[in-house]
């Protein structure tokens, strides 16, 4: 299964955002890895309409 072999991991969800994994079965995985911190800043921003790329995505609600 491609989960024994990756370098990271991680999951994502509405409330959860994005959280890594730290292992699999009993294979240790880097946790917090560099593209999981990097994915989740991303995502932190998007969703909270602090990146332009993304402001489509979010709508005020008051």
């Amino acid at each position: 299964s491609d989960l024994y072999i990756a370098d990271e991991i991680f999951v994502c969800g509405t409330a959860a955002e994005v959280g890594s994994v730290s292992s699999v079965d009993d294979r240790k995985v880097p946790c917090p890895g560099p593209m999981t911190k990097a994915i989740a800043a991303t995502y932190a921003k998007a969703v909270r309409g602090q990146d332009d790329r993304y402001k489509h995505w979010c709508e005020l609600v008051k």
